[in-house]
């Protein structure tokens, strides 16, 4: 996706990667009960496939994401976490 100079100027490259991995996360996370290809991701997260991959790469190495060539989810063991967390978050609020 291109942006101005301006933007470009003002941009934190970490930061800018940062957000990619967020980004891809969070769309994990909303559509857990699916496996997508980089490709797919890329599309639906209107980054360029590549850097999908790597961020895909590394959360593959961390235990995030689980693959089935050449498919990606989270992990069961990720899913579990957050069910914990989402399950924490309920009962304080009943509070």
């Amino acid at each position: 996706m291109p942006i101005t100079r301006e933007q470009f100027e003002k941009s934190d490259f970490k930061q800018r990667a940062i957000n990619n991995e967020d980004y891809l996360l969070e769309f994990l996370k909303k559509n857990s009960n699916m496996a997508y290809t980089p490709v797919e991701l890329a599309e639906s997260l209107k980054r360029s496939s590549s850097i999908i991959r790597q961020k895909l790469r590394r959360l593959l190495k961390a235990g995030i994401v689980e693959r089935k060539v050449p498919q990606y989810i989270l992990s069961k063991k990720v899913l579990k976490s957050i069910r914990r967390q989402n399950s924490k978050k309920k009962s304080r609020s009943k509070k």
